[in-house]
C-alpha cells in the first residue's frame, strides 16, 4: 500500500493506493469521528483495501472539525476537494463519494446536491457506511429503548455531536445539513453498507428509499449483527471483506475510465443517424436506439423520459454506457444504451416502446453494433 501527502483545493489530505493502481479513478472519502475527531491516518488500512478491491486510488479528505469549525466547514472541504480533482484534470465520471458515519451521510452523500448547486459536474456515484442522514435526530432507531448497538446504547452522543456541529441557528434539516431532506432528483448512483443492530440503520433505509423515490439507483446491504462502519472499524472480519468486495463492484459499474468506457462519435448520414463506438478491443455489443422528435415539452421532457425508462441502467448487469444526444435548434434528439448481449437488456428497454408524452414520433429500434479500437 502506498500513502503520500497532498493537497485538493487548498484542503490537506493523503492519497492511498494499492501497487500497481493507475490514477485514473478516484474515491474521494471522508473519515468519520462524530464531527469533532478522526483523521485520515484511521482511514488508511480501509482505503488500501478498496484500492486493491477496486483498482481506484482514494483521496482521504483532512476536512475541518467541530466544534472550532461549525457547518458548512466540512462540506465546503468536500466540495473545495472535489473542485481541486477537476482541476487536477480528473474526469467527473472517474470520480466517486465515499465515507463513513458522519462523512459517509452529511459529508459524502450531502456533498452531491451541494454539487449540483456549485454548477459542477457531478461525480459518477458515492456510497457510504452506516451514514447518518437526517440530523433531526428522528428516525425511530435512534432513540429505540430496545436497541442493540453496542457502540450507541442510548443515542445520546448523536445529539452530543449535532449540537457541536451545527450553530445555533441552523435548521438541522436542511438540504444541505441532511441529505434525507434533499432533492434527489437527477443524482447519480448510490450504495449504502449498514448493521442490522445499528442505531442508524433507520437514517439508511430511508436514505436509499428517497433516492429511489427519485429514480436514483440506490442498494442498500444489511448485515446481520455488524457493529458500526464495520467495514471500515473491523476490516480483518468476512463481513467486512464482503461489504468492501460490493463496493468495489458498484465503483467498477460506475466509475468510468480512459480505457475502458466506449466511446460514441455520431455521425450524420442522409435522413438516419449512425454511431460509432470504440473501446480498447473489439467486441460485438447491443445498442437500443431511440430517435424522436422533441414536442410541446422540448428537450427537457425527453430527458426526464430517459431518466424514467431507464432506473438503475448502471447496476445492471452487461451495462456498458448510455447517451444522450440533442439538437436544441431542430428540437430532434437521439438515446443510446449499449449492452453486451441482447438479453441483458431490462425487458422494459428490450420490448416496450417509449409513452409518446412530449415527444412525436419515437422510433425504436436494437441493433448489434461492432465496437473496436
Amino acid at each position: 500500500m502506498r500513502v503520500e501527502a497532498t493537497t485538493l483545493g487548498g484542503v490537506a489530505g493523503e492519497w492511498v493506493w494499492a501497487e500497481g493502481v493507475p490514477a485514473d479513478r478516484v474515491v474521494l472519502y471522508c473519515h468519520g469521528g462524530g464531527f469533532r475527531a478522526g483523521s485520515p491516518r484511521g482511514s488508511r488500512q480501509f482505503a488500501g483495501r478498496l484500492s486493491r478491491a477496486s483498482r481506484a486510488r482514494v483521496a482521504l479528505l483532512d476536512y475541518r472539525l467541530a466544534p472550532e469549525h461549525q457547518f458548512p466547514a466540512a462540506l465546503d472541504d468536500v466540495i473545495a476537494g472535489y473542485r481541486g480533482l477537476l482541476d487536477a484534470g480528473h474526469a467527473a465520471a472517474s470520480i466517486a463519494f465515499g465515507g463513513e458515519s458522519i462523512g459517509g451521510g452529511t459529508l459524502a452523500l450531502a456533498a452531491l446536491p451541494a454539487v449540483r448547486e456549485s454548477g459542477l459536474p457531478l461525480p459518477a456515484s458515492a456510497f457510504a457506511l452506516s451514514p447518518l442522514t437526517d440530523l433531526t435526530l428522528s428516525s425511530p432507531a435512534i432513540t429505540d429503548p430496545a436497541g442493540r448497538d453496542p457502540l450507541a446504547r442510548d443515542g445520546s452522543q448523536f445529539t452530543a455531536a449535532v449540537r457541536d456541529y451545527l450553530p445555533p441557528d441552523q435548521d438541522p434539516a436542511a438540504p444541505l445539513v441532511s441529505p434525507l431532506y434533499a432533492d434527489w432528483t437527477g443524482l447519480p448512483p448510490v450504495h449504502i453498507e449498514v448493521g442490522s443492530t445499528e442505531r442508524l440503520i433507520d437514517d439508511a433505509r430511508r436514505l436509499a428509499e428517497r433516492a429511489r423515490l427519485a429514480g436514483v439507483p440506490a442498494t442498500l446491504e444489511v448485515t446481520e449483527d455488524a457493529v458500526h462502519a464495520f467495514a471500515a472499524t473491523a476490516p480483518d472480519t468476512p463481513e467486512a471483506r464482503a461489504a468492501i468486495e460490493r463496493i468495489a463492484r458498484h465503483l467498477t459499474a460506475c466509475l468510468e475510465t480512459s480505457g475502458d468506457t466506449p466511446q460514441l462519435s455520431p455521425q450524420t448520414a442522409g435522413a438516419g443517424v449512425t454511431a460509432a463506438f470504440a473501446t480498447p478491443q473489439e467486441s460485438r455489443m447491443f445498442a437500443r436506439v431511440i430517435t424522436a422528435q422533441a414536442g410541446p415539452q422540448g428537450l427537457d421532457g425527453l430527458i426526464a423520459l430517459a431518466r424514467e425508462q431507464i432506473p438503475g441502467a448502471g447496476q445492471q448487469p452487461g451495462f456498458r454506457g448510455f447517451y444522450l444526444l440533442t439538437n436544441a435548434e431542430t428540437g430532434k434528439a437521439m438515446t443510446i444504451s449499449l449492452w453486451e448481449t441482447r438479453e441483458q437488456m431490462p425487458a422494459g428497454i428490450r420490448d416496450q416502446g417509449l409513452p409518446a408524452t412530449g415527444l412525436t414520433p419515437p422510433q425504436l429500434e436494437t441493433y448489434e453494433v461492432t465496437v473496436r479500437a
